[in-house]
């Protein structure tokens, strides 16, 4: 059987502060280019195959170069330097990870406000746990990415 993929949007990844205090780190969503989160502008995801089964992914299209400008304390030099040593190339996939599809607007994802826009988009693993539902590390990469979704699969 083939498995379908969908491409859900281009951007990059960013989480709710929710994720963080939480530890479920399950749901982000993505800006545009050079943009920080403004639900009016972020990729809206009511057209993903909600419930759907499978993998969430992104592919590097823009790989991330740090500011030209010195870094302001010690956490923000060796975070350059990890994302330097790290730094992936164009066409670089990274699993986020597997389970069933859901597409949120904020208020669904915890957040008291919202436009009605699906903006979170994640997946829900199979296996019932409540913590880390996606890889921490990958969606928190600073890369521009196409974000897509393929279909099938029961991890």
């Amino acid at each position: 059987m083939s498995k379908q993929t969908i491409s859900l949007g281009r951007g990059r990844i960013g989480h709710t502060s929710w994720e963080r205090h939480s530890d479920r780190w399950g749901s982000i969503h993505l800006s545009p280019s050079g943009e920080s989160f403004d639900e009016t502008t972020a990729v809206d995801f009511a057209a993903a195959p909600a419930g759907k089964v499978g993998e969430l992914y992104a592919v590097v299209t823009v790989p991330y170069r740090p500011s030209a400008r010195p870094p302001r304390n010690e956490m923000q030099r060796r975070m350059r330097e990890h994302s330097a040593a790290q730094a992936p190339k164009t066409g670089t996939v990274f699993t986020l990870g597997h389970g069933e599809l859901f597409a949120w607007t904020l208020t669904e994802g915890g957040h008291a406000a919202g436009t009605g826009r699906k903006v979170l988009v994640g997946v829900k693993p199979l296996d019932g746990r409540d913590e880390d539902w996606m890889d921490l590390v990958e969606a928190s990469r600073p890369d521009e990415v196409e974000l897509c979704f393929r279909e099938g699969g029961d991890h």
